[in-house]
Parts: structure tokens; C-alpha cells; sequence
């Protein structure tokens, strides 16, 4: 981001597949993100009378959403079908989100752990009456980092008060 090479007329990018399968609702946008800056780095500076500049891109995976739309220069219609499917999966801007992060050095303790926070959100859902969906507990993306295990869970609301109180409950309570 922010470079420019006035001579530059051709870009690759390799194994554009990772980006795409990030584990994380935001993924497709941000590939799509990467891959209009290299488009738009690619023969920013050419001359009408100078060949076209040519981007390549390698993936399994073609028809990816953010492929077809960036080479196309449609962010509008990118837009349109990323809010879509955001709508329909309960991601933002639909609703609000908050990660529940356990780590420790005892695999087994961090999984009992985990459970019991599970169990008490729901509980807590249940007598509130809110809206609440937990999705986990499961491995975080670096399930083992500097010796410790990391489990993780998404709790997804209408209401980021109820979040923010929950954050707050779980830190105080079941430390």
C-alpha cells in the first residue's frame, strides 16, 4: 500500500488461494482489497500509445468472488454481494461480534475452561432472553503459541451492550 513504480507494467500474485481461506468473516473482502491494489499498481502510469499492463494470478479457485469482481473493477457489485452474504451468515455490519479467547499451558484445562465459559454464556442468554449464538469453543487460528493452547469461541449479538457486559462478567467472574 502506497507504492508506486512508474515503469511497472506487469504483477503476479502466488497462491492467491490463502487469502481467500483465511478463517475470518472479513477474508473475501480483504483479498479483494489486495488484489485491486495490484491491479491499480499495475500500468497506473502508462500512455495510451503503451501496451496494456497484465496481472496474473494463480488459484485453485477462479470463480472467487473477489477475483471476479477486482478484475472487473466492480466494488460496487462487490459491495452489494459482500453485505448480502454477511446479511444472511449474521456477520457485520448485521450484528456485533466478540471473541472469548482461552489459553494456558494445560491442553485439557484450557478445554474445561472453555466449556464452562460456553455453558454459563448460555445460561446467561437464556435468563436475559437475548438473542445470543455462540459459535465454539473450537482451536484458535495458532491453536500452540509460545507454549501455551489457545481455544476461542464468537458470540454474536443485536446489542454490543449485552457483549461489552458479558466481556466484563466473564474477566470478573470466572478468571
Amino acid at each position: 500500500k502506497g507504492l508506486d513504480f512508474p515503469r511497472l507494467r506487469f504483477a503476479g500474485l502466488v497462491l492467491a488461494d490463502v487469502g481467500f481461506n483465511l478463517p475470518d468473516f472479513r477474508a473475501t473482502e480483504r483479498s479483494f482489497q489486495l488484489l485491486t491494489q495490484m491491479i491499480g499498481r499495475a500500468g497506473r502510469h502508462a500512455t495510451a500509445s503503451q501496451r496494456p499492463s497484465i496481472v496474473v494470478v494463480q488459484t485453485y479457485n477462479p470463480d472467487h468472488p473477489s477475483l471476479t469482481f477486482s478484475s472487473q473493477g466492480q466494488y460496487k457489485e462487490f459491495a452489494e454481494f459482500e453485505l448480502g452474504h454477511r446479511s444472511e451468515l449474521g456477520y457485520p455490519p448485521y450484528c456485533r461480534l466478540a471473541v472469548i479467547r482461552v489459553q494456558g499451558v494445560d491442553r485439557d484445562r484450557v478445554w474445561r475452561s472453555s466449556s464452562i465459559i460456553r455453558e454459563w454464556v448460555w445460561n446467561v442468554a437464556r435468563s436475559k432472553g437475548d438473542t445470543l449464538e455462540v459459535l465454539g469453543p473450537a482451536d484458535a487460528p495458532m491453536a500452540r503459541l509460545r507454549r501455551k493452547y489457545r481455544v476461542h469461541m464468537l458470540v454474536k449479538s443485536q446489542q454490543p451492550q449485552i457483549l461489552q457486559w458479558l466481556s466484563r462478567e466473564i474477566l470478573a467472574r470466572l478468571k
